[in-house]
């Protein structure tokens, strides 16, 4: 995770949703959650979390894995 600057590692699950990326970056962070960008890939995209509620979709369906 980077924000203003600074890097921080976070650990999940492996069936970790984008809701609890989210929820992480919020306790470790304090970045509330309508602050996040979720980017992923590279080079980095956006993630669309808008088309699913939140927490539905899984870190693996957007085809985040260990290490991104």
């Amino acid at each position: 995770v980077r924000w203003q600057g600074k890097t921080s590692s976070l650990s999940l699950a492996d069936d970790a949703s984008a809701g609890d990326l989210q929820e992480a970056i919020l306790q470790q962070c304090g970045v509330a959650r309508e602050r996040q960008q979720l980017k992923g890939g590279f080079p980095p995209k956006p993630l669309d979390l808008a088309s699913s509620p939140p927490g539905a979709k899984l870190l693996a369906d957007f085809g985040l894995r260990d290490r991104d």
